[in-house]
This record gives structure tokens, C-alpha cells and sequence, in this order.
């Protein structure tokens, strides 16, 4: 599940409009196995950083990603957090999020939204 810094729960999805049209380029089959990827990464990591995922070099399943946006590398990075968010949302385990964008460094290094787990009181 996936919570703010404040511990309020996030229920959708930012740029949902984008988000359905990308979606709707992938087959069940494909969302399933990317989904189940991203649950992997995630599972036993206290820490998961978006753009440190896939990496450079995009197998299956995230290279559906990248056809599904018409291969547009762009897009698909973007896309790729989308579902990334999505899947830390259906996570068991509770989360939060930053964005380093404010410490110009930091997000020369952290591109992508930078996730940690968190304890509920």
C-alpha cells in the first residue's frame, strides 16, 4: 500500500489520462508479467528506486512497456513509473515516496521517484 509522508493512503493513479492510453496498448498477458517483475523487486527490499529498475538495457517484460508507448524512449520511462507506482499501491507491505528534485544533485543521480517502506502506528 502506498501512503504520503504525511501517512495519508494513495488511491490513484497520477496521469491517469496518459496511464489508460498505454495501458490499453498492453494484453493482460503482458501487464501480468510486468506486474509480477516489479513485485519481485520489490519483495525483501526496504528501498526501491523507479529508474534504478529496469536499468539501461530493457528485456521482457519491461520492453512491452517500450512497445506499448511506440517505442518512445521518453514515454516509456515515463509509463514505467506509472506502473511502478501502481504496483508498490498493490504491495502488501506499507510505503512511502520522494521525489529528490529539490536537491539539484540528487536528482541528477535520482531520476525517477524513490520509494521506502514505512511502519504504521
Amino acid at each position: 500500500m502506498l501512503f504520503t509522508i504525511d501517512r495519508e493512503k494513495v488511491e490513484y493513479i497520477p496521469h491517469k489520462k496518459e496511464y489508460d492510453i498505454w495501458r490499453s496498448r498492453l494484453s493482460d498477458r503482458q501487464y501480468v508479467e510486468i506486474m509480477t517483475e516489479m513485485e519481485k523487486v520489490l519483495s525483501g527490499r526496504d528501498v526501491a528506486v523507479s529508474s534504478f529498475v529496469p536499468g539501461k538495457d530493457w528485456g521482457y517484460p519491461y520492453y512491452y512497456i517500450y512497445e506499448a508507448c511506440e517505442e518512445d524512449q521518453q514515454h516509456s520511462a515515463f509509463f514505467f513509473g506509472l506502473l511502478f507506482w501502481e504496483a508498490v499501491q498493490k504491495h502488501p507491505d506499507n510505503w512511502s515516496f520522494q521525489k529528490y528534485d529539490n536537491d539539484k544533485e540528487l536528482a541528477k543521480a535520482i531520476k525517477g521517484m524513490t520509494y521506502f517502506k514505512i511502519k504504521l502506528d
